[in-house]
């Protein structure tokens, strides 16, 4: 099962927000239940607490996003796997009503936001990131290698093709972003943050399929990179983890998931808010603007 996610960004929330994170997600049914589970719209707080379900649909629903601070949007179909010809719904929730209306038909393809790409952080080019760098009086340039910048006269080792950066110069802080591909558990988008003392950079964010993360705030969510997990004997499902996180606070929630996966990235992970051993699949995540 291919999947997408999508995690949009916001200009600011409340931790203590019922509603701080909407999310797609595919709860299997327990094998004593006979009975296709599809995946549905949740809503919760940013440490993955007071989870509400808002829909029940027999599709599966594939994308949601905050249109405004009280309109949820998701796209729905039939199938289990991303077809940009399939035949699909774009939907609006009023999450102070709960009325939940039709906007428009159409395919997967042409409802699906632009925004489902790994977003870079105000998609600074180089030469942006080269000239602010210059007014704090550092030097940024690339390497011989495409994994391989240069800070300050300090070579920085990235290990993969470098694809974005960044440069925060109210917080100081200078962030590299790569991106690698696997065909079976999806994209390894990584975020890392270079210590300017020892100039050595922490990774963080990795192993995210798909994720939103902008150096003007310390918050972030990402979907993990998926893998199979033994569902019953003789039988594994894909599953994948949802994580929201603050760089600054140095906290990182599970919000939705199984608690393991092989390859998963489980650095400082506070205690899950979610039931023991849940068995899911996240397709989409959006926090509240």
């Amino acid at each position: 099962m291919i999947a997408a996610l999508l995690i949009s960004l916001s200009a600011g929330f409340s931790s203590s927000d019922p509603l701080a994170l909407a999310f797609a997600s595919r709860i299997y049914n327990p094998p004593s239940v006979q009975a296709l589970s599809h995946s549905q719209v949740y809503t919760c707080a940013l440490d993955g607490s007071r989870r509400r379900r808002w829909t029940s649909v027999k599709g599966d629903v594939w994308q949601v996003w905050w249109r405004s601070r009280n309109a949820l949007r998701y796209v729905v179909s039939k199938g289990e796997e991303f077809d940009e010809d399939a035949p699909a719904q774009l939907r609006e929730i009023d999450v102070l009503t709960g009325k939940d209306h039709l906007v428009r038909k159409g395919t997967q393809g042409k409802l699906h936001p632009e925004t489902t790409r790994f977003r870079l952080q105000g998609d600074q080019t180089m030469g942006d990131v080269e000239e602010e760098l210059g007014k704090a009086n550092h030097s940024l340039k690339a390497g011989l290698d495409e994994d391989v910048v240069v800070v300050d006269g300090h070579r920085v080792d990235l290990g993969v093709p470098l694809t974005g950066e960044a440069f925060d110069r109210k917080s100081g802080q200078l962030w590299f972003f790569t991106y690698n591909h696997d065909s079976t558990t999806g994209a390894d988008n990584r975020a890392y943050r270079l210590d300017w003392k020892t100039f050595q950079i922490e990774a963080v964010v990795s192993h995210a399929d798909k994720g939103d993360f902008d150096t003007r705030r310390s918050t972030y969510a990402y979907v993990s990179q998926r893998d199979t997990v033994s569902y019953v004997k003789g039988h594994r499902v894909w599953m994948t983890q949802a994580i929201v996180g603050d760089w600054k606070k140095g906290t990182r929630y599970l919000i939705a998931g199984p608690k393991n996966l092989p390859d998963a990235d489980l650095r400082q992970l506070q205690t899950p808010r979610v039931r023991t051993g849940e068995m899911s699949y996240q397709f989409s995540i959006a926090i509240r603007p």
